[in-house]
């Protein structure tokens, strides 16, 4: 798909948005079987350089898909996630990680952590307000394209926002 239309803004950000989640989950999975602190971190590191940018990448293929980008919003995005990439390779992100559950190793927030995940959720969020009004006024493929593209979003952030669970110890 990526070489067909390189230029197309939907593929582009689509291919990101994939690329992001890959980053996220191949260094979950190498986390968890990290045979010391200091790779374990590496890999905290890692995970979390793809999770940052997974909102701005669903919002700019949200905002492409419907054809409505607003440049303002998806800078704004981007400054964001930048920022909190910055803030990744500092404790004020993750100050450490410790067993939890079955992982050998897991976060413990700092203190720009929750901003991260309040930035997560409002940007998720206000893309499936976005997504779900274009359905309403929709008809036709278009309205059962969105449909799917809804019900597999919910079905891949409902999965993938439990690791938030763990993160703050919540049963």
């Amino acid at each position: 798909v990526f070489f067909r239309k390189t230029k197309n803004n939907i593929t582009i950000s689509y291919t990101l948005l994939t690329i992001s989640f890959y980053i996220w989950i191949f260094g979950i999975g190498m986390e968890i079987i990290a045979p010391n602190k200091d790779w374990g971190f590496f890999w905290n590191r890692w995970l979390y350089s793809g999770a940052i940018f997974i909102p701005t990448f669903f919002i700019h293929f949200v905002q492409s898909y419907l054809n409505k980008i607003n440049i303002k919003f998806l800078i704004s995005a981007y400054i964001i996630s930048i920022i909190l990439l910055i803030f990744n390779y500092t404790p004020f992100f993750v100050k450490d990680i410790v067993p939890k559950g079955s992982f050998n190793y897991a976060s413990v927030p700092g203190i720009i952590f929750p901003f991260f995940v309040l930035y997560f959720f409002l940007m998720i969020i206000y893309s499936f307000y976005l997504l779900i009004k274009e359905f309403e006024e929709s008809i036709g493929l278009r309205r059962n394209q969105l449909k799917f593209i809804i019900l597999a979003s919910v079905i891949g952030f409902s999965g993938g926002s439990t690791n938030f669970l763990l993160v703050f110890e919540i049963s």
